[in-house]
């Protein structure tokens, strides 16, 4: 006699083999993206604090004060984000002064502000100084930028340091 039609037996068999393949192939990909995701916040965490930085190396060392933990929003847009308010502050990108400033919020900056909010990322400051000949004008301060962020309901860190000498 001729079998024509597919045993239940078989086709749970069949489903089981798919389910052995595709299991792991979904964890992979699952894996990969939380990696990924991973990496683009710590390379955006370093972006950040190699760019409050580089403000600070254009400032008078006098000017330059710490701010404690918790520290800063990104997305604070007042007098508070002293180190970090250039960025809203953004002149357009053809460099035509005459349109003036431009604040970045939500509608001109929609994917930068969203991540900065979405991870609440923000930095706070630890300054020494090192004084030489006991000159006023002649101090060098080490500096230290944490970025801090929250990464799948996990804080994070990334730290930078410089020592900023005088202009």
């Amino acid at each position: 006699m001729k079998k024509k039609a597919v045993t239940l037996t078989e086709v749970l068999i069949a489903l089981a083999v798919g389910v052995i393949i595709l299991l792991p192939t979904t964890a992979m990909f699952s894996t990969s993206s939380r990696l990924m995701e991973k990496s683009s916040n710590l390379a955006l965490a370093a972006g950040i604090g190699r760019y409050i930085i580089q403000g600070m190396m254009t400032m008078e060392t006098r000017e330059i004060k710490p701010i404690p933990k918790p520290g800063v929003s990104m997305c604070d847009a007042s007098s508070n984000n002293q180190y970090f308010q250039t960025l809203f502050e953004l002149k357009d990108s053809v460099g035509d002064l005459k349109k003036g400033k431009v604040t970045m919020s939500m509608d001109n900056c929609p994917k930068l502000y969203t991540r900065l909010a979405r991870y609440d990322y923000r930095y706070f400051i630890t300054c020494g100084d090192f004084i030489s000949n006991d000159v006023e004008e002649d101090i060098m301060k080490s500096v230290t930028v944490y970025v801090t962020w929250k990464e799948f309901g996990v804080d994070k860190v990334y730290e930078t340091h410089a020592f900023i000498v005088p202009r």
